[in-house]
């Protein structure tokens, strides 16, 4: 493409640094299926025309249409080339960055005010069957009144039928408040 440039932009640019500025702006923003057609009715021998630009990049789906500069230098026709035709806003100097930030999860209440989804930090306990040992019954007791729960509920998580001897078995989240000392020391918890 750089030869198509007028030498007016080749002045600005070299071969080298307009080859890597399109390379590391679009490999640097993952465009993939890239799209440039012509707008509208471009005559052959007018000076502007109308380009329009559809990209899908890790950010999204980014499209402009741009407006291009020719000039006639000997017998053919040069695109007086700027920043801006790779995205609109961009000067000589503008580097391009993407910063991919995780949304926040929304929260829920009923008419009330009452919180029925909400952010927070939850403790999950579960039980390895196999690290269990002899005190398996006194420790399905102390997690089940841990997790307001019955022994026969904690049991029924642990016979399900996807679980294997080594697999982490998850009973139930712990109210807030409660101490780490009240479960950390149990075996297979």
């Amino acid at each position: 493409m750089y030869d198509h440039l007028s030498e007016r932009a080749k002045k600005t640019i070299s071969k080298k640094d307009f080859t890597e500025k399109y390379q590391k702006i679009y490999e640097g923003i993952g465009v993939k299926n890239l799209k440039i057609k012509t707008k509208g009715e471009n005559a052959k021998d007018k000076e502007l025309f109308l380009f329009e630009v559809k990209m899908d990049t890790d950010g999204g789906t980014v499209s402009f249409i741009h407006e291009a500069k020719l000039v006639k230098e000997k017998e053919s026709w040069k695109i007086d080339w700027t920043p801006d035709f790779i995205f609109p806003a961009m000067k000589k100097d503008y580097k391009v960055r993407m910063q991919i930030e995780q949304g926040k999860r929304g929260e829920i209440y009923d008419r009330n005010g009452k919180a029925l989804a909400t952010n927070g930090k939850a403790t999950e306990v579960g039980i390895i069957p196999e690290k269990l040992g002899e005190t398996a019954a006194q420790t399905k007791e102390i997690v089940a009144q841990l997790l307001d729960m019955s022994i026969e509920e904690v049991d029924q998580k642990l016979t399900a039928k996807w679980i294997k001897p080594d697999s982490f078995v998850p009973i139930g989240i712990l109210k807030e408040g409660t101490r780490q000392n009240d479960y950390i020391e149990l075996e297979g918890v």
